[in-house]
């Protein structure tokens, strides 16, 4: 969990390999928690989304989600 400016969550669970899954733990923290955003960090580079608000995202474009916050 990330605690961002403005009272923001955001959920990342980091997977490695190329084809993450969403386990269905993930899923009972997110119903739990509330996050505003949520997401799947992989190794690959491609962006999509996974359900449920999850969004399967790679390390580089993640980073650049966080630094857009301070722009």
């Amino acid at each position: 969990m990330l605690e961002l400016p403005g009272n923001r969550l955001w959920a990342v669970e980091i997977k490695r390999g190329l084809a993450p899954k969403v386990e269905p733990g993930v899923r009972t923290a997110l119903a739990d928690l509330h996050p505003d955003r949520a997401f799947l960090v992989y190794s690959g580079e491609e962006r999509y989304p996974k359900g449920d608000g999850i969004e399967a995202i790679g390390v580089r474009e993640l980073a650049l989600e966080l630094t857009a916050l301070d722009a």
